[in-house]
């Protein structure tokens, strides 16, 4: 397939046996279609013909899967005509040093490991579309110092924020009902947090490893299983 606009292309060819229709949009994007049309696969270049996001197109929209995008990153809120509702797993490969910033397009409403090891990200825009920040999202993004989780929020997911240990404090909205397991486990430079009366559920060890946590807001309902949500260290000072 052409990495660069064609001077001619046939209209289909025989790969592996198996027979392609190249789409008019592949001039542009890259985009491969199966001889039933539905678009499968898509990529996305920049100015110079360098690669920079490879995306697939499921249930009408369409999911990153993998970037070459480096500094300060924008996430497309459109690739190939449809509107960007996923960012998958892993997109800037796991132990990126390279991307320092990420603002994530309002067409998305879930981040799931997406940004996990990013150890270059320091800091992230999360839109007021996302309800779910989902399990390792932000996993061991060791140089995150600054992260807004917005109103829209209701979960926070295991292992969202584990590891991120330049997070100094967090605060998180009146919207979330849920944090998930270890979800900032090893946040070693956490010193405050806040958790909003709407949050109903917090599971096992989700502050664990935080050592450093000297003022801590919670609900009153917690007070009891707080050794099972902190440190015993920590749990003993609240």
């Amino acid at each position: 397939m052409c990495k660069r606009p064609c001077q001619t292309l046939a209209s289909s060819s025989i790969v592996g046996g198996m027979k392609l229709k190249i789409l008019p949009a592949a001039f542009l994007f890259g985009v491969m279609s199966w001889a039933s049309g539905q678009i499968t696969h898509g990529l996305r270049f920049d100015g110079t013909g360098r690669l920079q996001w490879t995306y697939i197109v499921e249930n009408d929209g369409a999911t990153i899967t993998a970037s070459t995008a480096t500094g300060a990153v924008t996430i497309p809120s459109v690739l190939g005509g449809y509107a960007v509702k996923r960012v998958a797993e892993g997109i800037f490969g796991y132990g990126n040093t390279s991307v320092t910033s990420v603002v994530i397009p309002n067409s998305v409403t879930s981040i799931n490991g997406a940004f996990e090891n990013c150890t270059g990200l320091t800091s992230a825009g999360i839109p007021d579309s996302v309800t779910t920040i989902g399990v390792s999202a932000f996993r061991d993004c060791t140089g995150l110092t600054n992260v807004s989780i917005p109103d829209s929020v209701t979960s926070i997911g295991a292992y969202a924020f584990a590891g991120c240990n330049g997070l100094s404090s967090v605060s998180i909205p009146d919207s979330v009902t849920s944090i998930g397991a270890k979800a900032f486990q090893g946040c070693t430079a956490l010193t405050s947090v806040s958790i909003p009366d709407s949050v109903t559920s917090i599971e096992f060890a989700a502050f664990f490893g935080c050592p450093n946590l000297k003022e801590v807001n919670i609900p009153l309902r917690f007070l009891s299983v707080l050794a099972q949500i902190f440190d015993p260290e920590v749990a003993s000072r609240l």
